[in-house]
């Protein structure tokens, strides 16, 4: 069995590795927009060469010069711009590194912290449950518990029955069309209105279906089992307040025999609260700066759009494209030598413009899973979890499940509806903070505590 608590530690970790990736990830993009900027230049310098050649043949070669010149210079004042953005964006991403790593630090150690006051008062509540075996104040209020408890899943079953009861048998009434008329108008009620024709021919279908009897039967059938379900809830309010008894005294012992106490718990946990908060908070001002930097390596900033353009549509001119015809119909080696030179500057800038796209594809991906899993996190401590106890031998199966979902294998209510089936109430829970020990709106089941001495609780095995 572990803490709720300790279950966090999965989507941390899912998260951790998501920022490891788009790190990485960014800095393969970073180089590879590097280089390619630096065969964007190479090619616009091997077409200025080729222009030249072609100046006393060709009046475009002198256009093509212009344009690439100006090209040259206004990608060089971008890339100034973009170096410093750049620089200022790593800072950032750094110290916004530096702050979750410090965070997490402080967040562990409070987590230490809670956990050994957790693990001291396990020990105590269970060493004080031995020695309160032939309490009598204890034995009276173990006793209400349980009887408290049976009442409860009695008072269960009772309203399964009634239900399952209420839906076979109200299908007859339900098929019949004369009486699911006559139902859906409400005839038999105060809530029945019709003019006189109509009052007059309902009666008449009233008296030939043989519906008032029915009527009376089939509200029974379905009033019931809302009765029984508030008169369920009622009970089960009860059977928490009595375990609640039971436990407020079994936890008066333990701390009386020098376990910790409930002010310390308390204290711990809102501790723990503290430290979990800031470390989101600067998980996601880093998932932030990881973002920006991200977009810079893809050029899907704008000073980065605009230099990629500004060269590309200097490199698409027309002139351009003439020039290089020319140049293959000329017997001239000097030339030629350029024209290879320009494709295979172009076959390298399309090959790494496949790399960038398909990093920029895989980081996508990261991030749509980081995006889930903090999601998944956040309903996760909202459901309660992150309180009380999962009957699980490890945080590993947690993670696995979690793995399920963001591999598309498991839908979000399958990976909830598996967590829910390990429930546990904490005994040490602060009011209000600890999930219900009827197992919330799922399943779960109600330890009450029950035999003292035996080193272990008495289970119920109900699941409601």
């Amino acid at each position: 069995m572990i803490t709720g608590r300790a279950g966090l530690s999965s989507f941390d970790a899912a998260l951790a590795e998501s920022g490891r990736v788009t790190d990485s990830l960014t800095a393969e993009m970073n180089q590879l927009g590097q280089r390619m900027g630096a065969l964007r230049a190479e090619t616009a310098e091997a077409y200025k060469a080729l222009a030249r050649m072609r100046l006393a043949d060709a009046k475009s070669g002198e256009a093509a010069i212009t344009a690439l010149d100006a090209a040259s210079d206004g990608a060089q004042k971008l890339i100034a711009a973009r170096a410093q953005a750049l620089e200022e964006t790593e800072a950032a991403l750094s110290e916004a590194r530096e702050a979750w790593g410090d965070a997490r630090k402080a967040k562990e150690r409070a987590r230490a912290t809670l956990d050994a006051l957790e693990e001291q008062a396990s020990g105590a509540l269970e060493a004080a449950r031995a020695r309160l075996a032939g309490d009598a104040a204890w034995q009276a209020l173990n006793e209400a518990a349980e009887a408290a408890l049976r009442v409860a899943m009695h008072a269960e079953q009772k309203t399964a029955l009634a239900q399952a009861d209420s839906a076979g048998k109200g299908k007859p009434y339900q098929d019949d069309r004369l009486f699911a008329y006559l139902w859906s108008r409400g005839y038999g009620t105060p809530a029945y209105r019709a003019n006189p024709f109509s009052r007059l021919m309902d009666g008449f279908v009233a008296r030939v279906a043989r519906y008032e009897p029915a009527r009376r039967n089939y509200a029974m059938l379905t009033d019931l089992p809302a009765k029984l379900a508030e008169h369920a809830a009622r009970t089960r309010e009860a059977a928490a307040a009595a375990a609640a008894k039971r436990s407020g005294f079994e936890q008066q012992a333990a701390a009386a025999a020098g376990g910790p106490q409930q002010a310390a718990l308390d204290a711990a946990r809102t501790a723990f609260d503290q430290a979990d908060h800031a470390a989101e908070t600067t998980e996601a001002r880093l998932r932030e700066a990881q973002a920006k930097a991200a977009a810079m390596a893809a050029d899907e900033d704008e000073d980065g759009r605009a230099m990629s353009e500004q060269i590309e549509t200097a490199l698409k001119r027309e002139d351009l494209v003439a020039l290089r015809a020319a140049a293959a119909r000329t017997p001239s080696p000097d030339d030629d030598a350029l024209v290879l030179k320009i494709e295979r500057l172009e076959s390298e800038r399309w090959r790494i413009s496949q790399e960038i796209e398909t990093r920029r594809e895989v980081l996508d991906a990261a991030q749509k899973r980081a995006a889930e899993a903090e999601a998944l996190r956040r309903e996760y401590r909202n459901r309660g979890y992150g309180q009380g106890q999962l009957d699980t031998a490890s945080q590993a199966m947690i993670g696995a499940l979690l793995g399920q979902v963001l591999g598309g294998a498991m839908s979000r209510d399958g990976f909830f509806g598996r967590i829910e089936k390990t429930r546990r109430a904490d005994p040490w829970a602060r009011p209000g903070a600890s999930p219900s020990p009827w197992g919330g709106s799922g399943g779960g089941d109600f330890r009450t505590g029950g035999s003292i001495g035996g080193g272990g609780g008495f289970k119920t095995g109900g699941g409601f």
